[in-house]
């Protein structure tokens, strides 16, 4: 099976620059539904007033705004940022930050950086044991007056205390046939790998968080077996150690969480 890589950011490129960054909004509503004891609380950094609002289930900061933009920025030249520089401002936010987070550089991992009409994204991932976290991010936007309006994160600090195994015993093979084997219960056709990667899978279940080294594996269906549906496949989550299957959820869209994809003409 011939498999090429490529990175995170390529695979978004069909939904554009700026829906990928705009998840500061998207954090901000996430989980509105149910953890109504989010809150937000006026605090101090770098002796300037700013608004934090905590995270209700880890206790970590979700959006910090206000802070000083110039102490982040002052020796940087936005006209030609580039990825040196980009973890030299995550070196200082994180520096800044350091009360609320307590994370160091190496837990993280660029996703991109790219600037679209004078305006900087930046994001980054966080990883553990070298595996992303899936669906963690902390990312920012520097405008054209060299501010940054918020920075936006969905971290996680609790999976550090379970003793996470990150080194899989588990062969990719063996968790594509297990994937497979539930999924023809579910549906009796074959379904196609389109990728893969070895994460971090956190799994919310009555007001804990259970973290996994786990194969995230996406499905598709067979395009004439999901006509008028909503779905295009499934996204499977196989345990690495156990070889247990810890989730499966419709695949509503083409994934963007993987670094490891299928070549369109293989199977």
């Amino acid at each position: 099976m011939a498999l090429w890589r490529r990175s995170f950011f390529l695979s978004l490129l069909t939904l554009g620059i700026v829906v990928i960054l705009s998840f500061l909004i998207i954090i901000e509503r996430r989980h509105r539904s149910t953890d109504l004891a989010d809150r937000w609380i006026d605090e101090k950094i770098g002796g300037q007033k700013v608004k934090i609002k905590i995270d209700s289930l880890s206790g970590l900061p979700r959006i910090i705004r206000g802070f000083p933009s110039v102490m982040v920025l002052k020796d940087f030249d936005l006209k030609g940022l580039n990825e040196q520089e980009a973890w030299k401002i995550l070196k200082i936010l994180l520096s800044l930050f350091k009360d609320y987070l307590d994370l160091d550089l190496q837990e993280f991992k660029l996703v991109d950086i790219q600037c679209v009409e004078n305006i900087w994204y930046l994001a980054f991932w966080q990883t553990y044991g070298g595996n992303i976290i899936y669906e963690s991010s902390l990312g920012f936007s520097i405008d054209e007056k060299g501010q940054i309006p918020a920075v936006g994160m969905l971290l996680h600090k609790d999976h550090k205390a379970q003793n996470l195994p990150t080194k899989a015993k588990l062969s990719l093979k063996e968790a594509i046939a297990l994937a497979k084997a539930h999924l023809k219960k579910k549906e009796p056709w074959d379904h196609k790998l389109l990728a893969y990667q070895l994460i971090i899978y956190p799994m919310k279940k009555e007001g804990r968080v259970n973290y996994y080294l786990a194969y995230i594996l996406n499905f598709l269906s067979p395009e004439d077996k999901v006509i008028g549906s909503a779905k295009v496949g499934w996204t499977c989550f196989v345990d690495a150690v156990t070889g247990q299957l810890v989730d499966t959820q419709y695949m509503l869209s083409i994934p963007n969480c993987c670094e490891y994809y299928i070549e369109e003409n293989e199977s």
